[in-house]
């Protein structure tokens, strides 16, 4: 049978509708001056997304074959009213299909995100002692995140490399620690950034991609920044010193389920260090 296909854009896409829940709870207790922690529950879905399809995947989708059937994906085939042979107008010969897209996929995320904060001058604590400390933890723990594609529903979270896979989740647990002293102009920080113990995909072991070493380890990573404020020429100025991941340390070794070189780790440079420990000497000011 033949079919003509058509890589364009498709007219009768419709805008993507996103729905979001969120709430949460803020907690300043009076018998702890300077301390806060809240808690944020979210949940986000996505349907009607526009994902790209072959000629074969929007036919198997419009008319339901192998997977169920959705009705959106027949808006990229246009059926040829007078095709040569007058018996097969009405029908899949000789039509066109458009491979721009359609809105066919759906994307749901939710989590939590939790923040706790302390601030107090030192001197609070003892009149000699001088200088203010900043202590703040910021988390996020992701405890959802599907694709749907094809009339498939995947679960990709906690999964840190997509490979050959459409999306990933990202770690399931993330935190950021910060310490802060301060002294008059200057300002010495240490950061802890901290990514949990993921996972390589989430196939079943009798997958074709099912992964036998599938975990992927958790990774910490220390910062050092001090930084002092001056005054140059009646101008606000500062000038820094930043250490980024003090200790040199490594992201994890995956397999990588993508044969591309640059890729060739499987490591996501959006939640690992992938360059190792590195300074930065600065200077700002404003004018």
């Amino acid at each position: 049978m033949f079919i003509n296909t058509l890589s364009s854009g498709n007219p009768n896409l419709t805008p993507e509708i996103a729905k979001t829940t969120a709430f949460g709870v803020v907690y300043r207790p009076s018998w702890l001056p300077g301390f806060s922690a809240s808690a944020d529950r979210y949940k986000i879905d996505i349907r009607d997304a526009i994902i790209a399809l072959n000629a074969q995947s929007i036919i198997n989708n419009c008319y339901g074959v192998g997977v169920p059937a959705i009705p959106a994906a027949c808006t990229a085939i246009s059926l040829n009213p007078s095709p040569a042979q007058p018996g097969l107008a009405g029908q899949l010969a000789q039509a066109v299909i458009r491979t721009g897209g359609a809105n066919i996929a759906a994307q749901s995320t939710a989590g939590w995100d939790f923040e706790f904060g302390y601030r107090r001058d030192l001197s609070e604590f003892r009149d000699s002692w001088v200088g203010a400390i900043d202590l703040r933890a910021v988390g996020t723990m992701q405890t959802k995140f599907t694709y749907t594609a094809n009339g498939v529903t995947q679960n990709f979270n906690n999964m840190v490399w997509p490979g050959i896979l459409p999306v990933a989740g990202g770690p399931k647990w993330r935190w950021l620690f910060t310490g802060t002293y301060t002294l008059g102009p200057s300002a010495t920080t240490l950061t802890v950034r901290t990514v949990g113990r993921a996972v390589i995909n989430n196939e079943p072991r009798n997958s074709s991609l099912a992964v036998l070493q599938n975990s992927v380890t958790p990774r910490q990573y220390l910062d050092f920044n001090t930084s002092w404020n001056l005054d140059v020429m009646g101008a606000e100025s500062q000038i820094f010193f930043k250490v980024e991941n003090v200790f040199d340390t490594d992201p994890p070794r995956v397999a990588s389920t993508a044969g591309t070189a640059y890729a060739s780790n499987g490591t996501e440079g959006g939640y690992y260090d992938l360059i190792g420990r590195y300074f930065r000497l600065g200077f700002r000011f404003k004018y």
